[in-house]
């Protein structure tokens, strides 16, 4: 162990990634109804703690009561920015993995499957901007209806209001930016001998594994993945962990 400094430093990214994750939130939340940030911010912290009290990712589930009951919105309307803000988070991650990917050496039909993925991840991000329009109509159509489906459909409201969607996608860039540096503060605080840019893979494992294993606050599961992280940087297993 080499210094608290980097300990501390990383917790207080950590915090601020917190606050990102909850602007990006309110991104889209914004296109269904008009909410202060600081109902987006209660009821991600309100997520954050049930996730850590609760398996299977029970968190996101109070999230959107949460801001269904401060914001006023039906709740499978609140749901449903909720599952969106996770498909905009996915989305970008695919990019970090991606990115990671041409860090470490990868077996040729690995590669292969990175590039199709990419390709189609591409074509799909085309076609819903050539056909927004379209989308759009839909999507107002759909929110006429008063029943079950207008509510749900109502969370994608974002969708009609491209530049807001940017700006969450922008703020899901930078949050998988900055918990990369964090990554790299507890890396330096352990003076581990690896590059900068294994806090990429670390982060990739780490995401990969608690979205596998769902147990409350990640216990042990955070662990044992960001250990594999770093030993694609032959850091050995008991001291990653």
């Amino acid at each position: 162990f080499r210094s608290w400094g980097w300990i501390l430093l990383a917790g207080v990214l950590n915090l601020v990634t917190v606050a990102l994750d909850s602007l990006r939130w309110h991104a889209i939340v914004s296109g269904v109804r008009v909410v202060p940030r600081r109902h987006t911010l209660q009821a991600m912290l309100l997520g954050w703690v049930g996730s850590a009290l609760l398996p299977l990712k029970a968190g996101e589930a109070s999230k959107a009561w949460a801001l269904a009951a401060r914001a006023r919105l039906p709740m499978a309307t609140a749901f449903t920015t909720v599952l969106l803000d996770r498909v905009v988070e996915a989305t970008t991650f695919v990019l970090l993995t991606a990115i990671a990917s041409t860090m470490v050496p990868l077996p040729a039909a690995a590669a292969v499957a990175r590039d199709v993925g990419l390709l189609v991840l591409f074509g799909a991000s085309g076609a819903v901007w050539l056909w927004h329009r379209a989308i759009n109509a839909a999507v107002h159509r759909l929110r006429q209806r008063a029943d079950l489906v207008g509510r749900v459909v109502e969370g994608l409201a974002v969708l009609r209001h491209q530049h807001r969607l940017a700006a969450a996608g922008g703020y899901a860039v930078v949050c998988w930016g900055l918990r990369a540096v964090v990554m790299w503060c507890a890396i330096r605080a352990f003076d581990l001998p690896v590059p900068p840019w294994a806090a990429v893979t670390a982060v990739v494992a780490v995401n990969l594994g608690v979205s596998a294993v769902a147990m409350p606050g990640n216990v042990g599961v955070f662990e044992v993945a960001f250990a594999a992280g770093l030993a694609v940087w032959h850091v050995p297993l008991a001291l990653g962990v």
